[in-house]
């Protein structure tokens, strides 16, 4: 009777620990080789890719990435259908694009320029050179001497400042080769 009893016990601890484990291993599984599969794998909750490549993926939701985003396409574009939000700091190496909206500031940290048809650049604020708080239209501020540049690249031909008065009356002044500044009655161009 007494080794029935052992053998009873045996049985059941074989038959628990068998349960046991089963229940683990199907609460958390790890694989550490591929998974091949003839349709759409479904993940529910929570999945981490630690390094992944794919050559097509879709979400019906948000894709959040806790680091770099890059792409090795042939062309090494990434795109969207519809509007990209970025929040935070965002740096574009070399970006083209035909319009930009901004609400906040545009802050250019090297040259910013235009190869529009016309080369045209227009605010309708102020602009400031040397200053983020500019004091009229167009200010400029430095520790030394502050100047203003007025250059023609057109041979004989030189610069021009162009003021109205306050009755509509135009002015001009302009520096001559062989006198004097000239401040009289007339546009520059």
């Amino acid at each position: 009777m007494k080794n029935k009893r052992n053998i009873l016990s045996v049985v059941f601890s074989v038959i628990a620990c068998v349960a046991l484990v089963s229940a683990s291993v199907s609460a958390a599984t790890t694989i550490n080789t591929s998974i091949d599969t003839g349709g759409a794998l479904t993940v529910s909750g929570l999945s981490t890719l630690g390094n992944a490549s794919t050559t097509v993926f879709s979400t019906t939701g948000n894709l959040m990435v806790n680091g770099y985003a890059t792409t090795t396409a042939a062309n090494g574009n990434f795109a969207t259908a519809g509007t990209l939000n970025v929040t935070g700091l965002s740096t574009l190496g070399y970006a083209s694009t035909t319009g930009v909206s901004l609400t906040g500031n545009l802050m250019v940290n090297g040259y910013a320029t235009t190869t529009g048809s016309t080369g045209t650049f227009a605010t309708q604020g102020s602009i400031g050179a040397g200053t983020s708080t500019p004091a009229t239209e167009i200010s400029a501020s430095g520790s030394a001497t502050t100047t203003l540049y007025i250059h023609s690249t057109a041979s004989s031909v030189g610069g021009c400042i162009q003021l109205e008065g306050a009755n509509d009356t135009v002015y001009r002044a302009y520096a001559t080769t062989t006198g004097p500044l000239i401040l009289e009655l007339g546009a520059c161009k």
